[in-house]
């Protein structure tokens, strides 16, 4: 999981990112920094294939539904994540209004 929060502005903006793990076990000298997904809407780009190409043609399927005049979602910038369900997947979750 990576996690992408803490947005100054929009994607122009500066922000913060955390890569993340299942939790299940972790080496002792490692720093563990936890955040909270907050509950809201989020629209989700779903990707199969090899990596990293899935998380390239995700990435970019967001920036062109975001950029596109049409689109009916409007982006907050507050939380984004992406999630692997196994891997050879991805799903970009975008938080939207």
């Amino acid at each position: 999981m990576c996690a992408y929060y803490d947005s100054e502005s929009d994607h122009n903006g500066m922000f913060t990112v955390l890569a993340g793990f299942d939790g299940q076990s972790y080496p002792s000298n490692i720093n563990i920094e936890q955040i909270s997904i907050p509950k809201g809407k989020y629209l989700v780009f779903t990707h199969k294939g090899e990596m990293p190409q899935i998380a390239i043609d995700a990435w970019t399927e967001v920036w062109e539904c975001f950029s596109n005049e049409s689109c009916e979602h409007q982006r907050l910038f507050s939380t984004d994540f992406e999630y692997y369900p196994n891997g050879n997947e991805i799903e970009v979750h975008i938080a939207v209004q």
